[in-house]
């Protein structure tokens, strides 16, 4: 009786190529094989699907009704095949995925933006997601695996979050060009007295810890100018509104826009970690994805990346 069932791809892939190529001698260079070898799974594949297939006719083999029939069916199931191992194939060089990620909005305004430009430029087939989340909320998503990746600023993260410092660095003052303080190397509270600080609101950590280094200092913080963005501060300051005291990301990203960038002391730190979900492979173009952040990070003489980072994607 015939085995339907035993039928084999091999066997099927003999059959296409002997359609194909019209004979058992072009069939076995297409598949790299002996023509026995062709002839042998052409005839168990005649056993098992219980009809013949070839007859010959002056020399030459010929397909009979039933094979032409036979192959209108193999050739969709190739097509299938064909889309699958293209599929693959544009996975495996990075011409085909997708990216989602999330990211404070130091990172998320100008210098991901810049990145992801750059990345989808070299890799059009990946398509990426970019959602601009609060830190806190970063790490929720990164744990329940809403996204593949996130940039945060936290000391600890949500469950199910495996925590890779980036880098590291300190706040530093913007100035517009031309104020009187753009001389100085190194500015401090005490030289930022009696100047309009332009500030971010009350419910940011950087907020108190500027306070806290003015308190220190012995001198009033004057701030008639409170926004929810670094961007925005240095947007106001570039203005003439003021000066600021931003993290080191967004003050190096904003100096088309005719900043002064100066480092401030008492050294107020500041650190940002890539986020990713435990128990979660990322997607094969992950690490080229992220040699381009560090790689940007890298040009910014006011932080060091962290060393497991340069390990990892390549700059250490």
């Amino acid at each position: 009786m015939p085995k339907a069932n035993d039928i084999s791809l091999r066997q099927v892939e003999a059959f296409h190529a002997v359609m194909e190529a019209g004979s058992i001698t072009g069939a076995a260079e297409m598949m790299h094989v002996t023509q026995p070898a062709v002839s042998r799974l052409i005839r168990d594949l005649q056993i098992n699907v219980g009809f013949p297939l070839f007859e010959r006719r002056k020399g030459r083999i010929m397909p009979t009704t039933e094979a032409r029939a036979l192959f209108e069916e193999v050739q969709r199931s190739y097509l299938g095949l064909e889309k699958i191992s293209s599929a693959a194939a544009e996975i495996r060089n990075f011409r085909s995925g997708y990216l989602q990620i999330a990211a404070l909005p130091a990172m998320s305004m100008r210098f991901l933006p810049r990145v992801i430009t750059a990345f989808s430029e070299a890799n059009p087939g990946i398509n990426i997601s970019m959602q601009i989340r609060s830190s806190t909320r970063v790490s929720e998503w990164v744990g329940s695996q809403q996204v593949d990746a996130g940039f945060a600023a936290l000391q600890s993260t949500y469950p199910g979050v495996e925590q890779i410092p980036l880098y590291s660095g300190s706040l530093v003052a913007v100035l517009p060009t031309g104020h009187r303080l753009a001389r100085e190397k190194t500015l401090t509270a005490a030289r930022l007295a009696g100047e309009n600080l332009v500030s971010l609101g009350s419910e940011y950590g950087i907020r108190q810890r500027t306070i806290e280094a003015f308190a220190l200092a012995g001198v009033p913080l004057v701030s008639r100018i409170e926004v929810q963005l670094a961007h925005a501060v240095c947007e106001f300051v570039a203005a003439g509104a003021g000066v600021g005291l931003v993290e080191p990301v967004t003050a190096h990203q904003m100096t088309d826009r005719g900043l002064v960038i100066r480092p401030f002391d008492p050294a107020i730190p500041y650190f940002v970690s890539l986020l990713l979900p435990l128990n979660r492979t990322q997607p094969l173009f992950f690490d080229s994805f992220m040699a381009m952040v560090v790689g940007e990070l890298a040009a910014n003489p006011y932080i060091e990346l962290s060393r497991a980072v340069r390990q990892r994607y390549g700059k250490g």
